[in-house]
């Protein structure tokens, strides 16, 4: 398969294709750009490159050309998030993406989805490049109702009265029922004589 040199864009036949590495990126070029440029140092051959010729993966090659200043300037922009921090005003920078623990022994207190526990949780954290105060946030990018929610599990038929639910709970039906029949169940009097109530529709 043809492929053009990355210095001279001369079309090189399979036989004719030589490699030179510039920084991480291996370079597709012919015989003679490879003496003229194969001795340069790296970031001169990386700046021919990318004036005059048509090199593989060039933002590779302009990020070997960035300066110590330019690439601390550059990962200090990734990290920017526009705030500033409550207590001294500085701004506010992106440490990472960590779950953290929540429950009595965790860092949220007590937080329970479906009657369970939940014990872990991912959250951005942010830190004052000033003070050193850091915040916790829900990444923006994430369901932020889906952390809260259980994943439904195996679905199971009530044995008395039918109705389908999760095996994580008991049958709401079942639950529903005896709530409201809490009241018969105690007895009442008739004629001056207590009589029982019905029973659970669990219990025969």
């Amino acid at each position: 398969m043809a492929k053009p040199c990355a210095f001279c864009g001369k079309s090189l036949r399979f036989l004719e294709q030589e490699d030179l590495m510039c920084g991480d990126v291996r370079q597709t070029v012919c015989q003679d750009c490879r003496k003229k440029y194969g001795a340069l140092p790296m970031r001169e051959m990386a700046e021919q490159l990318l004036q005059f010729g048509q090199p593989e993966e060039p933002e590779r090659l302009r990020e070997l050309l960035r300066t110590p200043e330019e690439r601390a300037a550059a990962a200090r922009q990734a990290r920017s998030t526009g705030l500033t921090c409550l207590r001294c005003g500085g701004e506010m920078l992106k440490c990472g993406r960590y779950p953290i623990q929540l429950g009595d022994e965790g860092l949220l207190g007590p937080v329970f989805r479906d009657g369970l526990m939940a014990s872990w949780m991912k959250v951005d954290i942010l830190r004052c490049c000033g003070c050193g105060r850091a915040e916790f946030f829900l990444p923006e990018d994430m369901d932020r109702d889906a952390q809260f929610r259980e994943t439904p599990g195996e679905m199971v038929t009530c044995p008395v009265c039918g109705t389908q639910h999760s095996s994580l709970v008991g049958c709401p039906t079942c639950a529903v029922k005896a709530a409201s029949g809490s009241r018969s169940r105690g007895g009442t009097e008739q004629n001056g004589e207590k009589t029982s109530g019905s029973k659970p529709p669990w219990e025969f």
